[in-house]
């Protein structure tokens, strides 16, 4: 299994330990030909897709924990870092009172239920 989707499914199985803290799906996000499109015209799906392939941003998961208020979750592994559009949706997400949570490791995900927060940002 990829890294990437190890760390995904291992926050997701530890926010999703928690029902009463919050609520949290995955957020798959891509582009498909439109088989009913006579030249096939590519439809995105996702949270946060954007118009284009490079304004997409929407995190890796996404949720709301109790009281409301809207969580997403991106995971990183390795050196990566968040591309122009991710940032650009984390900027949204905190302009509008959401926590935008940059997963490195478990350890980040425990910390959402934790204190609601990050101990530290990628």
């Amino acid at each position: 299994m990829h890294p990437h989707t190890l760390l995904v499914n291992q926050c997701l199985a530890i926010l999703g330990e928690h029902p009463d803290e919050c609520a949290v799906w995955e957020n798959k996000s891509g582009q498909l030909p439109d088989p009913n499109s006579p030249n096939r015209r590519p439809i995105r799906y996702g949270v946060g897709v954007g118009k284009t392939p490079e304004e997409a941003g929407g995190a890796d998961i996404i949720g709301v924990l109790r009281g409301g208020r809207f969580l997403a979750v991106e995971c990183k592994t390795g050196k990566a870092t968040l591309t122009r559009g991710q940032r650009r949706w984390r900027a949204i997400v905190e302009r509008m009172g959401g926590l935008y949570v940059v997963a490195r490791c478990e350890r980040d995900a425990r910390a959402v239920l934790e204190t609601g927060e990050l101990d530290g940002r990628g």
